[in-house]
């Protein structure tokens, strides 16, 4: 995959979800006291984001090893964890209200070996994740004292989005580098996020 194929296939449908949570502004504003304020358009905008983030992960993986064909976050995490340990400590900075948010923490994987003598790769994901799959498979229990579906707020769907938003531009550093492009994010740029510890345009100055 090159970078104009990247920005055509990936990173514009990542603009097209984040300007669809923009959007939900008109309604409940950006803000830590609107952390827990659901609604039906934060579930429509979540799941799209959780299952765009399942598909991104793998394609990168699948360019990280040749050979990769598994489809669990575990399986992603060895790939990517491995190359990039850093990414699950990177702050995204959302530029409107100027706060950061680190998506991907708690994050990790385990390798062992079960009864019959398989490899299995286990691990663990960050909250908004798990709460993603209660919400996709049992949108109506209860868990606690909380229905799943009231889990769908403001701060899982930026959560989500600030994740998918970390891996497409570590993606896309990837095919950049691979081309010997100066310019290691895609265009146009997102008007919700930045990583603060990278700069504008290059990856010099960072390690990843």
């Amino acid at each position: 995959m090159t970078t104009q194929e990247f920005e055509k296939t990936y990173w514009k449908y990542y603009l097209l979800l984040e300007n669809d949570f923009l959007s939900t502004e008109k309604y409940v504003t950006l803000d830590n006291d609107n952390a827990k304020a659901f609604s039906m358009e934060y579930m429509k905008i979540f799941q799209m984001i959780c299952a765009e983030i399942d598909v991104c992960a793998k394609v990168f993986c699948k360019h990280l090893q040749n050979d990769f064909g598994n489809d669990t976050l575990p399986h992603y995490g060895k790939i990517i964890l491995t190359k990039y340990p850093n990414l699950v400590n990177d702050e995204v900075l959302i530029l409107p209200i100027n706060e950061s948010l680190t998506p991907w923490q708690g994050w990790a994987w385990n390798e062992g070996i079960d009864k019959n003598g398989n490899v299995r790769i286990n691990g663990t994901g960050p909250k908004w994740w798990s709460e993603h799959n209660k919400v996709k498979h049992s949108r109506t229990l209860v868990d606690g004292s909380i229905l799943n579906y009231k889990k769908v707020n403001q701060n899982n769907v930026i959560n989500a989005l600030a994740a998918l938003f970390q891996v497409e531009m570590y993606f896309y550093n990837l095919l950049a580098d691979n081309e010997n492009l100066e310019r290691k994010t895609p265009l146009p740029k997102s008007k919700l996020f930045s990583i603060p510890r990278w700069t504008n345009t290059v990856s010099e100055g960072w390690e990843m």
